[in-house]
């Protein structure tokens, strides 16, 4: 290549580390690559600068649907952009995608690449501000995937078929990568592995205390099942409408139903001392998280019947679907897998199996990396 090329990635600081942008961004810088992110600042700051990673601040509000604060937002991203003036643009998650479609009319000579790793809790909810949002948000699709200068990241291939309804997207415009990836060697079946002579048998709620992920139903379930522990791992997003209230959890802990774990950083040391993992989601999710690292770990799973999260599992092998919103389908395989508990043993083989051949970090990584080089190449950089 002649010059240093420059990507930058557009996206909230907290997901640029939990979806595996890191380790990417990392290898870029290996291969010569500037790297740019664009965020709002939090006090990570000081470990992109360690890593060589170009910090730019940018103050996104992404639940608010007020036009002037996002004319602004728009106008503060555009600054920053001409500023630098990347060979690629990488957006991850909804707003960043919009808003940088939208600036692509400006800058058409940047290369711009989505990573649409769910399409959030606006496509599963029916109020009006959502249904408003999701109109809002297919009509701009519409448009900035009607060009020739993107290339589209999806998880599962449900999200890639309600794009190609609204777009004529070609074969070589989008690639499906199922998550985000995980270190195998970190997120791998420990010592404590399930033996059915152990205590209670323990199942585990890791993700954000939203109730579109089913903790509602996880909590309900929870007080039926005395001979089991029911524990919950996870943050409160309170600038999302459809977080849960404080009490909620404060009650279920107070009548002895689950044990409250808080945020973590150690996932994979929660994860291995729990029997199995659950997340009975219907949020618009890509591929959750949770359950890759999960498999990973040699834990069996119980989630729905729900894109993303079935991309997760082998049903019945790894793990059992029910069906979303459904507290007695979820309580009937909960049921199943205490009567049953070899299963829980065998479905974490099969999980840990899946993990391997579809989730492994490195696959990921080589994925990202030959999709900026092509864009690249096509450019003539």
């Amino acid at each position: 290549m002649k010059n240093k090329p420059i990507i930058v990635f557009i996206t909230n600081v907290d997901w640029f580390f939990i979806s595996h942008r890191l380790p990417i961004a990392i290898e870029l810088l290996s291969e010569g690559f500037q790297v740019h992110l664009i965020a709002k600042s939090t006090n990570c700051e000081m470990i992109l600068k360690k890593y060589g990673i170009i910090f730019h601040n940018w103050r996104l509000d992404r639940s608010s649907i007020n036009p002037l604060k996002i004319i602004y937002d728009i106008f503060k991203l555009f600054l920053i952009i001409k500023d630098i003036k990347p060979n690629i643009i990488h957006s991850i998650t909804l707003k960043p995608i919009i808003m940088s479609g939208i600036l692509g009319i400006i800058f058409n000579s940047s290369y711009y690449v989505y990573s649409i790793s769910g399409l959030g809790y606006s496509y599963i909810s029916k109020t009006v501000k959502s249904l408003i949002v999701r109109w809002i948000t297919l009509k701009i699709f519409t448009f900035i995937f009607n060009r020739n200068n993107f290339h589209i990241i999806f998880q599962n291939k449900e999200d890639l078929n309600k794009i190609l309804k609204i777009s004529n997207l070609s074969s070589n415009s989008y690639s499906l990568i199922p998550g985000s990836g995980v270190y195998l060697d970190k997120f791998s079946p420990k010592s404590k592995q399930f033996n059915n002579k152990n205590k209670k048998i323990i199942f585990l709620f890791a993700s954000r205390l939203l109730k579109s992920k089913g903790l509602i139903e996880f909590i309900n379930s929870s007080e039926i099942f005395q001979e089991a522990e029911f524990k919950i791992a996870g943050k409160f997003d309170y600038g999302n409408e459809d977080c849960v209230s404080k009490d909620v959890i404060d009650n279920a802990v107070a009548n002895g139903s689950i044990k409250f774990l808080g945020e973590r950083n150690d996932m994979q040391k929660i994860i291995n001392t729990s029997d199995v993992v659950v997340l009975p989601s219907y949020y618009g999710e890509g591929v959750p998280k949770i359950l890759i690292e999960a498999a990973a770990c040699g834990k069996a799973i119980i989630t729905t019947d729900h894109p993303g999260c079935r991309d997760a599992i082998i049903n019945n092998v790894s793990g059992i679907l029910v069906k979303p919103r459904s507290k007695k389908e979820l309580e009937k395989a909960i049921r199943y897998l205490l009567q049953n508990p070899d299963l829980i043993k065998n479905m974490g083989i099969e999980g840990r199996k899946l993990a391997i051949k579809k989730f492994n970090i490195l696959d990921v990584i080589k994925k990202h990396i030959d999709i900026y080089y092509k864009i690249l190449k096509n450019k003539n950089f």
